[in-house]
Parts: C-alpha cells; sequence; structure tokens
C-alpha cells in the first residue's frame, strides 16, 4: 500500500532504535509524504490532503504545524488509494479508479491554487492501488491486486504529464511469483524491478534488459527471490539502501519492520536477517514507512491509532 518510492537512504535497525515522538492527528491515515528538504509533512485520508510545516526537518518532536487541507473530488472517486508528486513539487497525480492529475500554483504547498488538470483511464485496471514513475516521469508504472497481480508500463511524451500523450506499452504478471501485490520499487539504475505480496511474503527481483522497461520482445525475467515467510506475516512495502546492500520489508500482520543485509548489491537471493524492530506497540496495523535524507529517522503510518510514528536511529548502515 501506498505509493512507494525507492528512499535515498534507508536505516539500520539493529543499532538501537526507539520511539522519539508520536505525533496524533486523529485520522485514519494511509499515507505519508514529505517535500523536498522535509520541512512540510502531507498525510492523505479519503479525497483529503493534510498538510503541516515542521520547524526542524523531518523532526516531529521538535514542532508540528498545521497548516490546513484541502479536499479534492476526482469523477468517480470516493476515496484515493495514494498520490506522488512531480520532480519539483507542482503537480501532483492521486489514483483510484483513474488516474487524476493537479497542479499547485506555489510547489508543494496545498494552500496555494489546487487546479485539475487532466484524467487518464487505465483500461487495464479496474482499481488502481501503487503508481511510480521513473526519474524523468516519462514513464508510469501502475500496480494493482486487484484484478490479478499486475505492473502496467505507460510512455508519456511529456515528463508526470498525464495529458500529454500517454500510451499503454506493456502489462506484467508478477501473480506466478507475487501473490497479493504490495508494492514494487526499482534499483536505482532501473534495471531491476522488486516486487512484495502480502500473500506470498517474499521480495522477488526481476531483471530487466532495458531499463524501466518490460515488454513482450524484452520482458521481465525472475532472477531471485528471497523468502521472508519465517519472520514476515504479509509484507506490505520494500525499500532498498541506496547501495542496495540493506533491505527492509515492512511487515503489516506482525506490525513490524525487518532488515536484512544483501551480500551482494540488490540480489536478494544473497539477503540473510539481520533484525527485527516492533510497531506494533505504536501502531497495530502499519500501511507505509519513510526515511529521512540523512539516515537517521524513521516514520511509519497505519490505520489503527491515527498517528504519525518516529523514530531515531542510533547508526545507519551497519
Amino acid at each position: 500500500g501506498g505509493v512507494t518510492t525507492l528512499h535515498p537512504t534507508a536505516y539500520n535497525v539493529t543499532d538501537g532504535i526507539t520511539l522519539e515522538h508520536q505525533y496524533s492527528t486523529g485520522r485514519l491515515l494511509g499515507g505519508i509524504r514529505f517535500n523536498d528538504d522535509g520541512t512540510k509533512m502531507y498525510l492523505l485520508e479519503g479525497r483529503t490532503f493534510f498538510q503541516y510545516t515542521l520547524n526542524t526537518a523531518y523532526d516531529l518532536s521538535a514542532g508540528v504545524t498545521y497548516v490546513g487541507s484541502e479536499q479534492i473530488f476526482p469523477a468517480g472517486e470516493s476515496s484515493l488509494a495514494g498520490f506522488a508528486f512531480n520532480d519539483d513539487g507542482s503537480e501532483f497525480i492521486v489514483v483510484g479508479y483513474k488516474v487524476h492529475s493537479y497542479t499547485l500554483s506555489t510547489a508543494y504547498d496545498f494552500m496555494s491554487t489546487v487546479t485539475f488538470q487532466d484524467t487518464y483511464t487505465a483500461s487495464e485496471l479496474s482499481y488502481i492501488t501503487e503508481v511510480g514513475f521513473n526519474a524523468t516521469g516519462t514513464t508510469m508504472f501502475l500496480g494493482s491486486n486487484s484484478s490479478g497481480d499486475w505492473v502496467y508500463r505507460y510512455s508519456l511524451s511529456a515528463g508526470f504529464d498525464i495529458s500529454s500523450t500517454v500510451t499503454y506499452q506493456e502489462g506484467f504478471d508478477v501473480g506466478p511469483h507475487t501473490w497479493g501485490l504490495g508494492g514494487f520499487v526499482f534499483s536505482p539504475s532501473g534495471n531491476k524491478m522488486f516486487t512484495i505480496g502480502s500473500n506470498s511474503d517474499a521480495v522477488d527481483q526481476f531483471d530487466l534488459s532495458t531499463t524501466f522497461e518490460f515488454n513482450d520482445e524484452d520482458p521481465a525475467t525472475l532472477d531471485g527471490s528471497y523468502s521472508a515467510a519465517v519472520q514476515v506475516g504479509s509484507g506490505q512495502d520494500v525499500t532498498f539502501s541506496d547501495d542496495g546492500l540493506i533491505m527492509h520489508v515492512l511487515d503489516q500482520a506482525k506490525t513490524a519492520i525487518y532488515q536484512y543485509t544483501l551480500s551482494t548489491a540488490f540480489v536478494v537471493s544473497t539477503a540473510s536477517s539481520d533484525a527485527n524492530f516492533a510497531v506494533g506497540t505504536y501502531d497495530s496495523s502499519p500501511t507505509d514507512m519513510a526515511f529521512s535524507a540523512d539516515g537517521m529517522t524513521l516514520f511509519v503510518v497505519g490505520t489503527s491509532d491515527n498517528s504519525v510514528d518516529q523514530f531515531s536511529v542510533s547508526s545507519k548502515f551497519d
């Protein structure tokens, strides 16, 4: 669940992790995002975005100020599954039954003028649960577990702009390997795609011979799998360190984040269990996690305690 991105740095949960702060919002949270410098935080509930400013970047304990909310009403949507900003925060894309785009007159500011731009109907999906882009926004990926477990690829003639020419390229059925698609993520180079399933509890690795691309002539090929079933009950999200040597898995069923070390970067078959950190004390149904840019703060949100939980990590990259 949630919009899944490859975080620039990840963290080591083995070397002392403590709950630093819990910020209660009184809302059922499904996702959390920050602006590019960590001084603004955004929460999505249903069709409403809630915006906050932080006195210190990524630090909820240093003071959080509620700025306001903005509700959007894309046609045919009673609730939205996720969202993503473009590369400069001047536009955001939300998904549900369709893909909708909006512009912000001030970057990363929902209190500025929010203007509906366009809607794109992806006829290949009955409901969209995941959205992601390559670095330039010229390739869009949509995922779903409502009608099988598929990742679909689209080309955009203008980056992050669904009002430009959007062309369906190919769908890739991850269902034979990933059951109950929980999330997908790409390596920084775009030549590997990783998926995790809430029912299979395995991280599957697919090789792409062309970066950020798969098609009938050049399909993604399974190149390894790591079964986390011994630890993980319901894999919800997966992320890697920027060097590909640390992998984290968010487990919704056991309300924990599991950490694995990889002896070969971005090769999940070389993974070994390193540690786990239970978040169930703070949220019994975690749905998403995010990291600060300096590698020292971890945020977890879920649907049971209506809070953003912030954790400090005493060291990174063990």
